[in-house]
């Protein structure tokens, strides 16, 4: 049974927060000699550890899934019934006021509630009732109307049968507490476009800071965040993001492309921009773009802060060949019959063999050296995503290429940032930074990851 509800006692109302027994004057010791020793205390009571309350949102629904109508707790008496003694139970709103005053808390009275049973039995002999008090949240109304915190008062009305009402414990209080949907917005998002690429215009049109919005829960209605760029914050960012290797400018004339929203039922949002028209963008300098979103609409939706702002960053640079698994399955040893490998223009090693073996055999054909020019034919074009180097042992593995460059003519190449450190096993996956279309690869080898001698066992490619 999911147990939401929060006792406090009667006493907390003259002192908050204060522990059951340091203001409730019933004595509830074994002792004889205490002066209420008689008395059978009736009381709503649940440890502790039952302690919790029930959070709601501003569609009026609670946020964990809770029974309706939802048992709560059993009537309690302090010692075995001498008859069966009969409880009636109540909500009573006038205990609110008290209870704000006392605890310094604003809440209000939570209405729409009705309890399913409010006559409780407890049988000769026994401390507690077979039934439980049982809420029923027949109107959402007070859940849907209010963005504050709402309280049910329960308390013990009268009792009959040979038991008294416990001052101490003669109520619980059920908590509702409102939770906004907070939003957050990503401090900064990099925007790489290739150093010798040329449809900038379109890209810079196009921009798209994707994810960059996220909401606590999927959206009840579609958020639209309040936001502007604002060029004066690129001091802020150098400030607190910068980096002394490169030269930071605004990136004068971008405007939102669309609101800033995150849509019914989506947790996530981004950011569109139009960059205008800047046809060369020089290397070394990061193009920044700060967007600040300084408010919210939206159903139940509030900014986690006062306010946000998120830095788009476009800089040009060579794509990335780097260690990692790629997207996509390896091509299998039959598509490449016919691939050709040549190394400094010989497509046969010193040793005799074919370095087209590379692409099926897993054996080495001959070392390779720093320097050596490898040129790839592969006799079509395939959507690459990453390949998969292997080498006779750790140690005869490689540490990247000097030069990496790939085309699908053979006259037209796009250069590779393709340096990296070995981690010391005897294959690795490289990966794209982006699926491309390749036929031929060039490049240049660097230095071996131990020895001077590079002995590779496989070529293989990862294909989207």
């Amino acid at each position: 049974m999911n147990k939401f509800w929060k006792v406090l006692t009667g006493c907390a109302v003259a002192v908050a927060l204060m522990p059951l027994a340091a203001c409730d004057n019933e004595d509830y010791s074994s002792s004889p000699d205490r002066p209420d020793y008689n008395v059978n205390y009736v009381y709503l009571y649940e440890p502790v550890e039952a302690y919790s309350t029930i959070d709601f949102k501003a569609t009026g629904d609670f946020l964990s899934t809770l029974d309706n109508p939802l048992a709560l707790c059993p009537v309690h008496c302090t010692k075995p019934a001498p008859e069966d003694m009969v409880v009636k139970v109540s909500i009573d709103s006038s205990l609110v006021s008290a209870y704000n005053t006392a605890n310094k808390t604003d809440y209000a009275f939570m209405d729409g509630v009705r309890l399913t049973n409010d006559v409780f039995t407890i049988k000769k002999g026994t401390y507690l009732s077979e039934e439980m008090i049982t809420m029923d949240v027949y109107d959402r109304q007070s859940l849907q109307t209010s963005a504050k915190d709402l309280i049910l008062p329960i308390k013990i009305e009268n009792v009959s049968g040979g038991g008294s009402i416990s001052e101490g414990h003669g109520a619980v209080y059920i908590h509702f507490v409102y939770q906004a949907n907070f939003v957050q917005v990503a401090s900064v998002y990099e925007v790489k476009l290739q150093a010798d690429d040329s449809p900038w215009t379109s890209q810079l049109a196009n921009l798209a800071a994707t994810d960059v919005v996220t909401a606590k829960w999927a959206a009840d209605e579609t958020i639209t965040l309040e936001a502007e760029i604002d060029g004066n914050l690129v001091s802020s960012f150098v400030q607190n993001y910068g980096d002394s290797d490169f030269t930071y400018e605004f990136m004068d004339g971008t405007t939102l492309k669309s609101p800033i929203t995150v849509e019914k039922g989506a947790t996530k949002g981004g950011i569109k921009l139009n960059a205008g028209n800047h046809s060369k963008l020089a290397d070394g300098v990061r193009y920044v773009i700060p967007v600040k979103v300084s408010g919210i609409n939206g159903k139940g939706a509030a900014l986690a802060a006062d306010e946000y702002v998120c830095y788009v960053v476009v800089y040009v640079a060579p794509p990335t060949l780097s260690l990692g698994t790629p997207a996509g399955s390896l091509i299998s040893y039959n598509s490449a019959d016919g691939w050709t490998m040549k190394v400094n223009g010989s497509e046969m090693s010193n040793y005799g063999d074919d370095w087209s073996y590379l692409f099926t055999a897993y054996d080495y054909v001959a070392p390779w050296a720093k320097g050596d020019v490898i040129e790839i034919d592969l006799q079509q074009t395939y959507e690459l995503t990453g390949l998969k180097l292997s080498f006779y042992a750790w140690y005869y593995a490689l540490n990247g290429f000097t030069e990496f460059k790939t085309s699908t003519d053979g006259q037209n190449w796009t250069t590779w940032d393709a340096e990296f450190t070995w981690p010391g096993d005897d294959s690795q996956n490289l990966t794209f930074d982006s699926p491309t279309q390749v036929r031929y690869i060039n490049c240049v080898v660097g230095s071996g990851s131990y020895y001077s001698n590079i002995y590779c066992t496989g070529f293989q490619f990862y294909q989207k």
